[in-house]
């Protein structure tokens, strides 16, 4: 769940970036040959001191508008959020492995279509009131939340029933936990308005 490929630009096949508990973003072919990988924030402006690149290049590149075209495919609001801290990468090695994980999201993508991945848009604040302690969420947080873990499972299975070999993408689904049971119990107890069922 920690891993996420992330996205490229090439004069190759369309690229795309998957993370289980992010985001699937397929890349439209029109996007200039650029690398790219998460973390530092990237604002237009501000400075890359550890980056070869100057900033100039950067501005010339539209790199800014770059950012902004790739979070559109964001299937999740963490998916809007990793991508918007998307910088160039100069390690070739890391460049090739992004490559790779791109390139095989793209075809998955190509061929059967965008993961079934499904975020509410206030899925971060819910984890946030999950790591609190004795706190209990409101039952249509709960609902959102079980719809989230549905997807996260819908996705390993669209993954693994794939026609072809997509290993690079079983590998980052193949640690999300499922949560059949615990959702199925959720949805007995909550009708779809929050209402709790007696």
């Amino acid at each position: 769940l920690s891993r996420i490929p992330q996205v490229s630009r090439s004069a190759g096949p369309e690229t795309g970036c998957l993370k289980p508990l992010c985001a699937f973003c397929p890349l439209p072919s029109a996007l200039p040959a650029i690398i790219l990988e998460v973390p530092a924030s990237l604002r237009c402006g501000r400075l890359f001191p550890n980056l070869p690149m100057q900033p100039s290049a950067l501005r010339a590149l539209e790199f800014d508008r770059i950012v902004e075209a790739v979070k559109t495919f964001a299937l999740t609001p963490m998916g809007t959020e990793r991508l918007g801290r998307l910088q160039p990468s100069i390690d070739p090695q890391r460049v090739a492995d992004l490559l790779a994980h791109t390139t095989e999201a793209a075809r998955f993508v190509a061929d059967n279509g965008s993961l079934p991945l499904r975020a509410s848009d206030d899925l971060p604040q819910i984890f946030a009131a999950l790591a609190v302690e004795g706190r209990a969420l409101e039952a249509l947080r709960l609902l959102a939340l079980a719809a989230f873990l549905d997807s996260l499972d819908e996705s390993r299975t669209a993954i693994r029933r794939a026609p072809g070999s997509f290993p690079r993408l079983e590998a980052i689904s193949h640690g999300a936990a499922t949560f059949t049971s615990e959702t199925a119990a959720t949805r007995d107890k909550i009708d779809a308005s929050g209402e709790v069922v007696d």
